[in-house]
């Protein structure tokens, strides 16, 4: 029989996970629209179902620069059908390369913090799948990441504090509530603005400069 490595099996089942983080967001979300709106669970959940059967034909179709993002059912809606997904890619893709903790380990010790510019990050996949590969990663110190995100749907701020809420909440439960002791801490910032606009980013010089950059789904959007 298989000896049990019981530090491996501690971090996976304390780790983040992505549909549990996201669930808690949806089911959370849900329930305050209904009562927001004044309308019964039922309707609202109807509503959300009724908008992944929208994005699911919009992703098919190549059309998803029509979808309905002010609405924050169908943003619910794209984040349970999407988030996970693009959060274990980024969660992968850091893990594949090395030069990456590299960097992030010399910024650190360098400047205390990294900064990441997202293009198209409001859903939050970038912040989840960071989180856990932080947490996986038993880096020697706390990890800072300050995050600015680019993305013209205002609207995902709302859902990328729900994630923060949520994933702060496991930390807090995992680490104790001294962020002190936590993996990895973060801040963020937002701005609104059309990443295919080349003629903004004129007005934007905090942009430039910044220790990553991530193209994740939006890379995919604009080739297509």
């Amino acid at each position: 029989m298989p000896l049990i490595n019981l530090d491996e099996l501690f971090a996976e089942r304390h780790a983040v996970k992505y549909f549990e983080i996201v669930g808690q967001v949806v089911e959370q979300g849900l329930s305050s629209l209904a009562t927001l709106r004044g309308i019964a669970r039922a309707e609202a959940d109807a509503k959300w179902n009724e908008y992944m059967e929208i994005n699911s034909k919009a992703y098919r179709n190549r059309s998803q620069a029509n979808l309905n993002y002010r609405d924050p059912l169908c943003r619910l809606a794209y984040l349970y059908m999407y988030a996970p997904a693009h959060a274990n890619l980024i969660q992968l893709a850091f893990e594949q390369n090395p030069q990456l903790r590299n960097l992030v380990e010399s910024k650190m010790s360098a400047n205390g913090t990294v900064t990441v510019c997202v293009f198209g990050g409001g859903p939050g996949p970038e912040l989840l799948g960071l989180a856990k590969w932080v947490e996986h990663g038993n880096f020697p110190n706390q990890v800072c990441f300050d995050f600015l995100l680019l993305d013209q749907v205002t609207e995902w701020l709302d859902t990328w504090q729900a994630l923060q809420r949520h994933l702060e909440s496991r930390f807090a439960q995992f680490f104790t509530s001294n962020r002190s002791l936590w993996p990895l801490i973060y801040s963020k910032g937002f701005c609104d603005i059309d990443v295919t606009d080349l003629s903004r980013f004129g007005n934007l010089g905090t942009v430039f400069g910044q220790d990553l950059y991530i193209f994740s789904y939006v890379l995919s959007e604009l080739f297509d």
